[in-house]
């Protein structure tokens, strides 16, 4: 940052603090769409308001992916299908994706789940779709 010359004591100090540049960053946590909580959406656009963020980082597991969990569940009639948890992920995932146009997105085990499993199951990579891939076909959908 260059000094004004004329500028001195109070007056230089409110100067370089309105002309600094500051980060202020939201960090979203483990959303686990479609089983996110609406109080944890109005949490974060109420945070992001308050600290006059301006830059946003979802720190993984956006999508749960429960359906191909390695972990065990009990079969009942309440249980999501795969294509039923994921086109209900991205409904839900449509308001960060409006309120946080532009964030950073680091993903999670949850994240990976489908490409860990398509690794186990010996699936070519080359069938597979990326992260990036995805979110821009389901965002294109809606």
């Amino acid at each position: 940052m260059t000094q004004r010359p004329r500028l001195s004591g109070k007056r230089l100090a409110a100067y370089n603090h309105i002309t600094k540049k500051e980060s202020r960053i939201l960090v979203i946590g483990d959303l686990h769409c479609p089983f996110d909580l609406d109080e944890y959406f109005d949490f974060c656009k109420q945070t992001y308001e308050k600290w006059n963020c301006n830059q946003t980082i979802l720190i993984g597991d956006v999508i749960d992916n429960h359906y191909s969990s390695y972990h065990e569940t009990s079969i009942s009639d309440e249980l999501l299908t795969g294509g039923q948890e994921l086109e209900l992920a991205i409904e839900r995932l449509q308001r960060y994706y409006k309120e946080f146009p532009v964030a950073d997105v680091i993903l999670g085990n949850h994240d990976r789940l489908i490409s860990r499993k398509s690794q186990t199951s010996a699936i070519p990579s080359k069938w597979i779709k990326s992260y990036k891939e995805v979110r821009s076909s389901f965002l294109e959908f809606y």
